[in-house]
């Protein structure tokens, strides 16, 4: 981990896209709650309940854009996504000089949302995909 940046990689004995690991994973209870489909930008990616704006369990495909069939999958803390949110983020961050992002990077919910990565990897590993 990094600067807050925590991520784990899954290796899958299959290979599927993003749509259909996440078709294997919805219906799942992990730890940081359930995960839903989202389309961002160009990209799909699998989201689960934000811990707050700056802290969110994510899953993303290591094939570009997540369309093309994938064993590997990266689990990761990120700030939660939306434009909106991103938007209230950019804002605050340049009102405080860049204090407003770094104070994301630390704290007890940034602690609790690497937890999760970790736990939502151990789930995912268990599930022997």
């Amino acid at each position: 981990m990094a600067f807050g940046m925590k991520s784990r990689t899954l290796n899958t004995s299959g290979s599927y896209t993003l749509e259909e690991f996440y078709e294997k994973i919805k219906n799942v209870n992990f730890a940081a709650g359930k995960p839903s489909y989202e389309k961002y930008g160009p990209a799909f990616i699998i989201i689960f309940p934000e811990v707050d704006r700056h802290n969110q369990v994510q899953i993303i495909s290591n094939a570009i854009g997540g369309k093309k069939p994938s064993s590997k999958f990266t689990i990761q803390r990120a700030e939660a996504l939306g434009l909106k949110g991103s938007l209230v983020n950019d804002a605050l961050d340049m009102l405080t000089g860049g204090l407003f992002r770094a104070s994301g990077m630390v704290g007890n919910n940034t602690k609790r949302c690497e937890e999760l990565v970790d736990e939502t990897y151990n789930q995912l590993e268990a599930l022997g995909l």
